[in-house]
Formats: C-alpha cells, sequence, structure tokens
C-alpha cells in the first residue's frame, strides 16, 4: 500500500525525523535547476558527438574544454544532491529513488570525464625526442600510430558520449520525480494534510462496484481476491481503502468459509459489519535468493549496486539500464529517424515509411511514458513508467517486421503463441464471461483484460499493494495487431528472470515474498540456474499442504 508522510508542514524547518532536522528547500528552484542541468549534460553530449575523432593536437584542443565542462556539470550536481540530502523533500516518500539517481549522475559523469580523459592519453602528440634517443617519426611510422590510436579514441569518445546522454535522461528523471513525489504528498497552505482523492485504481473500482457489487474469494494459496461481475479485479488494498473510507457496504448475511462470497456494494447505508481485515506488506530486508523460502538465515543482504536476478518480471519495474533495448535497435539496426529534445528528454522515433511513431515523454502528468502510434489503420499503444522494459522492447523491436522489414527476424523473433497459449505455459489464470476474459498472474498482482469490440480491448495492470511505485499499466487499442500484444505478453509473463540492479527494483519489491532475488554473482553454479532452482523449491513450498 502506498505510504504517505503527513507532517505538520513539509516546509517547516522544525520537522525533525530520527532527531535531525530537515534544511527547508526551494523546491520547485532545484527541479527547474535540475532540467537545466539535463539541458546542459544534453547538449554537452550532442558537441562530444560531433568532435571529429582525428589523431593528433588538434583532438587535444578540443577534449581539454570538455573535460573541464564535464567537472563543472559534476560540480553543479553534487550542489544539488547536498541540498537535497537533509532538506524537506527527504520526508516524502520515493525520495530516496530520486537521491540515488542524482548519485548515479555523478558516477557516469565522472566515468564520461575519465574517458576523455583516456583519450587525451591514448592521443598521439608530435614533439621532438630527447638526446640520444630513438629519432622522430617518419610519415610512414606517424600513419602508424595514428592508425592504432583512432579505435581506442573513437571508443572513448563513444563511451563517454553515452554516459552524458544518460546524466542527461536521469536529470529530467529525477526533476519529474521530485514533482510527482511532491503533487503525491501535496499540504494545504494552512499545514494540515489534504485529504486524499482516489487514485484512478480507487476510482475504477469504485465504478465497477457500483454497477453491480463484487464477490470477495477466498483461493487456492489462501490469497484473497475481489471480483466484480464484469470481471474487474480490485486488489485488496484497493479495497481495505475504499471501505475505510466508509464508501463500501458489507452483507454479512453469509458466513465467510473457504470458497463462500462476501457482497460489497457502494455506500447506500452505513456499514452493518467489520472492516475487512487485509493482508499486509511483508517488510523484510533484501536478501539472496536460496533453494527455499524457508532458508532466510543462510540468506546475506544485497548492496545497492549488485546485479540480481528477479522473477516474476512484472514486479521487476522499468529496469531504466535496459533503455537503450527499447529504442536502440529502430534506430541501429533498422535506421529509424531519432530525435531528442534536450529540454524536455522527450524522444521521437519514427518509421522510414511514415506509419508508426514512438514517442518517450517523461514530463506526461499522466504518467504514460511511452506512446506508441500507427496509422491506416490507426491504433495506439501505451505504456506507463514501471513497463518492464523487457516486454516493452519485445515490441518495439519487431514492428519493423510487421511492417514487412524482415532483415533481422532471426535474431528477434516474432512469438507464434496465442495470448492463451502463453497464459497456460506460464500458469496464468483465464477466465471468461461474455465477451470479455481476464487473464490472471500466479501471484494476481498483474492482470490483462480482453475486452472484444471495446475501443481499448486490451489493458495490462499492476499494482503490488497498490503502492504508486510499483503501479504500471499498458494499453492497446482497436486495430492493434494481436500478435503485437501476444509479443508483449509473452515476454511479461515468461518465468524467464530479468537482470536488475537492486537499486531499480521499486522499493516495496525489494521486501516483498511476492518476488524471487537471486544473485547474478557468487552462485555456485550458473545464475539462471540457480535462480531456476530456486523457483523450483518455491513452487513446490506453494503446493504443500498447510498443517
Amino acid at each position: 500500500m502506498g505510504v504517505f508522510v503527513h507532517s505538520p508542514s513539509l516546509a517547516d524547518p522544525t520537522y525533525r525525523s530520527s532527531s535531525i532536522t530537515l534544511r527547508p528547500i526551494d523546491l520547485p528552484l532545484q527541479i527547474g535547476q535540475l532540467r537545466q542541468l539535463g539541458v546542459d549534460f544534453a547538449t554537452l553530449h550532442t558537441t562530444l558527438t560531433a568532435l571529429d575523432a582525428q589523431p593528433g593536437s588538434e583532438l587535444l584542443q578540443q577534449l581539454g574544454p570538455k573535460i573541464l565542462a564535464i567537472h563543472e556539470l559534476t560540480g553543479r550536481t553534487l550542489v544539488h544532491l547536498s541540498a537535497l540530502d537533509g532538506s524537506q523533500y527527504t520526508a516524502v516518500p520515493g525520495s530516496r529513488s530520486s537521491l540515488e539517481t542524482l548519485g548515479e549522475v555523478v558516477a557516469s559523469a565522472c566515468f564520461a570525464a575519465w574517458q576523455l580523459a583516456r583519450a587525451v592519453a591514448d592521443n598521439p602528440l608530435e614533439a621532438s625526442a630527447f638526446a640520444g634517443g630513438p629519432p622522430a617519426d617518419d610519415a610512414v611510422m606517424r600513419q602508424a600510430r595514428h592508425a592504432e590510436a583512432a579505435p581506442l579514441l573513437a571508443e572513448s569518445l563513444t563511451t563517454a558520449a553515452h554516459h552524458l546522454n544518460l546524466c542527461a535522461t536521469c536529470c529530467h528523471y529525477t526533476a519529474s520525480g521530485i514533482t510527482r513525489d511532491l503533487e503525491r504528498t501535496a499540504s494545504t497552505s494552512a499545514g494540515r494534510p489534504v485529504p486524499h482523492r482516489l487514485s484512478a485504481a480507487q476510482y475504477q473500482a469504485l465504478r465497477s462496484l457500483a454497477q453491480g457489487g463484487a464477490t470477495m474469494q477466498t483461493r487456492g494459496r489462501g490469497s484473497t481476491m475481489v471480483c466484480t461481475p464484469d470481471l474487474t479485479v480490485i486488489t485488496t488494498a484497493t479495497f481495505q481503502s475504499l471501505d475505510k473510507r466508509g464508501l463500501l457496504h458489507l452483507d454479512t448475511s453469509v458466513p465467510l468459509y473457504r470458497g463462500t462470497e462476501h457482497h460489497r456494494h457502494p455506500r447506500g447505508a452505513p456499514r452493518t459489519g467489520p472492516s475487512l481485515s487485509g493482508q499486509g506488506c511483508g517488510h523484510r530486508p533484501v536478501r539472496r535468493g536460496s533453494n527455499s523460502d524457508e532458508g532466510a538465515a543462510s540468506m546475506t543482504e544485497f548492496n545497492p549496486d549488485e546485479r540480481v536476478l528477479v522473477s516474476p518480471r512484472h514486479l521487476a519495474g522499468s529496469g531504466m539500464s535496459r533503455f537503450n533495448d527499447v529504442i536502440g535497435p529502430l534506430s541501429h539496426l533498422f535506421n529509424w529517424r531519432f530525435e531528442h529534445n534536450p529540454s524536455t528528454g522527450r524522444i521521437e522515433i519514427d518509421s522510414p515509411c511514415g506509419s508508426v511513431f514512438l514517442d518517450f515523454e517523461p514530463d506526461r502528468r499522466d504518467d504514460i511514458w511511452w506512446e506508441l502510434r500507427h496509422h491506416e489503420p490507426y491504433w495506439t499503444a501505451r505504456f506507463s513508467r514501471q513497463t518492464p522494459a523487457e516486454a516493452l522492447a519485445a515490441v518495439t523491436q519487431v514492428l519493423p517486421q510487421l511492417l514487412g522489414d524482415t532483415r533481422h527476424a532471426d535474431r528477434i523473433p516474432l512469438t507464434t503463441n496465442t495470448l492463451a497459449q502463453s497464459a497456460e505455459l506460464n500458469g496464468w489464470t483465464v477466465v471468461r464471461v461474455g465477451r470479455i476474459t481476464l487473464f490472471t498472474s500466479p501471484d494476481e498482482h498483474c492482470h490483462l483484460r480482453h475486452e472484444r469490440d471495446a475501443e481499448v480491448p486490451w489493458r495490462f495492470e499492476h499494482s503490488l499493494y497498490e503502492s504508486f511505485d510499483t503501479e504500471w499499466s499498458a494499453t492497446f487499442t482497436r486495430d492493434t495487431p494481436e500478435r503485437l500484444v501476444a509479443q508483449f505478453f509473452a515476454h511479461l509473463a515468461s518465468d524467464e528472470p530479468v537482470e536488475r540492479a537492486v537499486k531499480e527494483l521499486p522499493f516495496l519489491v525489494q521486501h516483498s515474498d511476492s518476488a524471487l532475488i537471486t544473485p547474478v554473482s557468487g552462485a555456485a553454479v550458473n545464475p539462471h540456474a540457480h535462480h531456476a532452482v530456486a523457483q523450483a523449491a518455491r513452487a513446490h513450498a506453494g503446493r504443500q499442504p498447510r498443517r
């Protein structure tokens, strides 16, 4: 469940957390300056990519100012990081992610500067030798030295440019994150917390309940599922939040036994029964996976930078380190037009034929970061911020095939499985009522709702305990090729783990028993084999009879 901090005022300098006084700073000013910092990183990236990496003294004259500029931007980043650290912003849920992202900006910027410094060292320069030493290079030797240095210089400049581009993206990401965090924890001018508005999930749940109530059922592994007659799935956390607001009515005329149902309806009369006692979020340190969920004693904690394998995929978060997997093949393998706006972080990628457009826009207020559009016929696919990059990349990389460009079809396979086949293969349940089919993941945190002939026939929704940083959605409008939806679903539902740095995982996922997290390094066997053994042990434990 999303956690909100209610303080007398987040701008109040007397606010204390763990006996530490939080310094008041101008957060809107910080947001604006971070956006400008992102623009400056992007500008430096552009000028660096435009350099002629020919060895010699001219290259040295160009590299020097670039190194100094990177150090200046690194210093500005450190100033922002120091200002935010210990400020009132650290009391806002989600602030840790923003501070860690700025820390990564510092690391990436320093690495970019080091790459340029390496280029300075590798760049052959002309000068006289000392007396009695080797003679000055002749033209042939000079040409050979330049030919040897050229690929080293090109590699250093390319790597430095990549990290500067990453810095620019992270600065915009941080600015958007701070804005989003503040909106979620906004306070009144008098310092009193604003009453919670209904989230999109809560509002949709209330609308569905108003049309016919819902049933609450206890399922196979003791989990609770709330479902309306039109197969809208309502998480227990959403259900509890509406109940706490007094918006629901409990029908206690039916006793609650395993396999029986309780009915709740939108509030029309005072409640006559107790509130639902919901499932809480199990908090524990991030642990190394073992061959059994019972083996916590043999686990050790992960470091934030440690690489891990995570399953199921829908819990792994977006994985920003996989960002290039989404857009890279389109521009590098298929020559799609690429345009980046440094001032906003927006990226536009268009197909050569002009019929498909992919936009990345991290500043959208509706949290939709990716939008894919096709013309004639017109259809749209939208993906929110935490959509796993692997499933998104599976969609973007097969777009050229759907347009007839099969040059790399052997490297980018298009699934032949239907939605139902992928669901059966990966243990998702399928329920059909009339025109609606509902696919539910084994842990019941992720759902695909397919409604034939609707304007938006396919809707993917995910949430872990209604936490804002674990919620994501993906929608495909009418006329979207079903093979494209099947491609997304096949790579989302797959039980193959995905790789992440621990700090990339949503915070509640790190501390949730729903996710299986195992190390990439340090395992006695291949990391994927180790993860598969842990998956098998968990599945076996889930089948054991409860005593």
